[in-house]
């Protein structure tokens, strides 16, 4: 959406009336007009700082400006706002969550031996939790970053704040993206991701 800021185009005044009366001549009948406006004077500097800004915006998909702030649904397959593949929402399609298209630097889930408490949520959603709970713990084999930091570390569209999916995530990942073969997402090779979900202390 584009944002700016709408001048008036009617400039205030100030009103002065008046008592006196008007004759007037209509058809042969002669009426008088009682309070007629005879002047109008420029605003004062106090009335000019009283007119008001307004912010229309013109939001995707339309042609006409609106004051209130531009509402976008999504469905499953839609392109998310960072650029990747909604896979899922919630509320009628305005929240949901969507899937990275680069394949990020292949990384060890971490951690090996040393059970995470925090990170065996399973339910689509948990995702973040787990990776907040493993990125908590600072885990690294031989110098290298756990996936989950990789994927905090991600940036797509200016948009950042991703995290490894869940188990369940990562198996509606692949039946409404990868099953459904739809563009941009990189299919050559064995697919094999992380999920966050740790199974056990040698397991995830």
């Amino acid at each position: 959406p584009r944002e700016f800021s709408a001048l008036p185009s009617l400039i205030p005044v100030s009103i002065a009336d008046t008592n006196r009366d008007i004759s007037e001549n209509t058809k042969g009948k002669v009426s008088t007009i009682n309070d007629r406006i005879t002047s109008l004077s420029y605003p004062s500097q106090e009335d000019k700082m009283k007119t008001e800004f307004r912010n229309l915006r013109l939001c995707k998909g339309s042609n006409y400006l609106q004051n209130e702030a531009c509402e976008y649904t999504y469905k499953k397959g839609d392109t998310g706002p960072a650029g990747g593949i909604v896979y899922y929402t919630t509320d009628g399609g305005k929240h949901g969550l969507e899937v990275g298209l680069e394949d990020l630097v292949s990384s060890p889930w971490g951690c090996f031996g040393i059970a995470i408490t925090g990170a065996r949520g399973q339910e689509i959603g948990d995702g973040k939790a787990n990776t907040d709970a493993i990125l908590a713990a600072d885990c690294t084999i031989d110098g290298v970053k756990s996936a989950a930091h990789v994927a905090a570390s991600y940036s797509s569209n200016g948009i950042s704040g991703w995290h490894l999916p869940s188990i369940s995530s990562l198996k509606e990942i692949y039946y409404v993206v990868y099953r459904s073969s739809l563009p941009g997402f990189h299919r050559s090779g064995t697919p094999l991701f992380w999920s966050s979900t740790e199974n056990n202390a040698e397991r995830a």
